[in-house]
């Protein structure tokens, strides 16, 4: 608690939820990207904006995202056999339906 307190001192911008406890899966997916691009995949396998776009955000499994991840894996060449994702539908009900 003390570091936090240390911390507060440099806020510049608070929303007022400083002590909030937050979940990084979604929030860190940009850093996530950081090594993909530096690596080069996205030119080696020719990746749109969209493609890379999605690769550092979260998507609700709607019918625009399924699109651009269907064309990346064509790209890629791998077989929607070897993806594992969550057990959860998607959050929007027409892409769940």
């Amino acid at each position: 608690m003390t570091l936090l307190k240390n911390l507060q001192k440099n806020i510049i911008f608070s929303t007022k939820h400083n002590n909030d406890l937050i979940f990084p899966r979604s929030a860190i997916k940009i850093f996530q990207a950081i090594p993909f691009i530096q690596s080069e995949a996205h030119k080696k396998y020719k990746l749109s904006k969209k493609e890379i776009a999605i690769s550092c955000s979260s998507h609700c499994g709607e019918k625009q995202h399924m699109i651009v991840l269907h064309n990346w894996i064509k790209k890629i060449k791998i077989n929607n056999n070897s993806l594992k994702c969550g057990i959860h539908n998607p959050l929007n009900l027409d892409s769940s339906n």
